[in-house]
């Protein structure tokens, strides 16, 4: 009798683990990402979104961070880990220091944040609380005071890899205020990034033979040493070589647009290196010229080779035009793209190995939700499970289900 005590109580331990394993297995199996193809989760419109155009995550992925250049502010908000929502938690606006701001990016510590306003003419320097996600405004560098040069119209920025320096973007150039006028039009300004967090003018390049006319969107490589600068009326991407110690930049090469095999780049918007530094996709058409992605293999010199493109005027990318912003996936298996003036979000797949992409499906709002009206930037969170892409027409943040 007790053998047989024991063997159904080992029958129903067995049971219960068995049970166990396939209700584990089936969690595993729900949450695992099959192609990367993107569900609508919930989009949030508010007044303070006003014209919202850039989107980033911090690394732990606990905040969302995004800028309204209409609305003169940088918003919080805090994720849901495993639902995706986004739940608000600050409005910083400034009339002064954020009118026209259009990107905001964290230091690779995440201690600091950094924007740049194109109305103000201004890079702003932020703490950042990494418990609350809270910004508090620091330092201010304006062009034409204190010696700046080179903000006639600050466009975009990115932290050094080592976060002791910043590079903002001026699509026109230092003392310019009509893109139509001969000179050196654009450039990129570095700032060093004081002990103190204040900010410290350094150099305003202009680059060669108006590289950086136009210069929309700049990027850093991981391993510190390039810069690489997607100019739209130049037509061209540029890698610059840093210095670590000063900070200053050269020109290490310029690859412009219908030159070999390249004919994707008129109107380059934005730049995006792989997190391996082994590749580089640029999108472009967001105001006028190609649209389309563009990707190129990064030599261990920094230089670029072309790797391929896909261009929404061949058929190859549908119903895309304007294309604004790019994000990977952190497994590197997914690439994003949006397209402001078509107001769609194109899907691709991509080899990790080989940096080329399959083009899956580009994503509309068919439904009229207000999801995706202008849709200018996209992120994807640290856990690779969510997407959230800024609609700057229907000020609202939509986030998306990777599965």
């Amino acid at each position: 009798m007790t053998g047989c005590i024991e063997l159904r109580s080992f029958i129903g331990a067995l049971s219960l683990f068995l049970i166990a394993a396939f209700a584990s297995a089936a969690v595993c199996q729900d949450g695992e990402i099959k192609d990367g193809r993107l569900t609508h989760v919930e989009s949030i419109a508010r007044e303070d979104l006003a014209a919202i155009n850039h989107v980033n995550l911090s690394d732990d992925g606990k905040f969302i961070y995004t800028t309204s250049w209409e609305a003169k502010a940088v918003n919080v908000f805090r994720r849901d880990e495993k639902t995706g929502r986004a739940n608000h938690v600050q409005t910083l606006a400034s009339d002064r220091d954020l009118d026209g701001v259009t990107s905001f990016c964290l230091s690779p510590d995440g201690r600091l944040g950094a924007a740049s306003a194109f109305r103000s003419q201004t890079v702003t320097l932020f703490s950042r609380d990494a418990e609350s996600g809270r910004l508090k405004l620091l330092d201010s560098a304006r062009d034409s005071e204190r010696g700046v040069k080179g903000l006639v119209w600050a466009i975009d920025l990115t932290f050094s890899t080592d976060g002791k320096f910043i590079y903002a973007l001026d699509p026109k150039g230092s003392g310019v205020t009509n893109p139509l006028q001969q000179g050196n039009l654009g450039g990129v300004t570095a700032f060093e990034v004081r002990e103190n967090d204040r900010l410290r003018w350094l150099e305003n390049n202009a680059g060669e033979d108006d590289c950086f006319n136009g210069a929309r969107g700049i990027a850093a490589h991981p391993r510190g040493k390039w810069l690489y600068v997607a100019s739209s009326n130049a037509a061209c991407v540029v890698a610059a070589e840093r210095d670590a110690k000063t900070g200053k930049l050269r020109v290490l090469q310029v690859v412009k647009d219908d030159q070999g095999e390249v004919s994707g780049l008129d109107g380059a918007m934005t730049p995006l290196v792989s997190p391996d530094g082994k590749f580089l996709y640029v999108n472009s058409g967001r105001f006028h010229g190609d649209s389309g992605v563009i990707a190129f293999r990064i030599g261990d010199d920094g230089k670029l080779a072309f790797l391929e493109e896909h261009l929404g005027a061949t058929g190859q990318v549908k119903n895309y035009v304007g294309g604004n912003t790019l994000a990977l996936a952190p497994d590197g298996r997914n690439l994003y793209a949006a397209a402001t003036r078509s107001g769609t979000l194109a899907c691709f797949s991509r080899d990790p190995e080989t940096g080329k992409l399959t083009y899956q499906e580009t994503i509309a709002d068919d439904a009229g939700r207000g999801e995706l009206g202008g849709a200018a930037g996209v992120a994807v969170s640290p856990d690779g499970r969510f997407a959230y892409v800024t609609a700057e027409y229907d000020n609202a943040l939509s986030v998306y289900e990777r599965k």
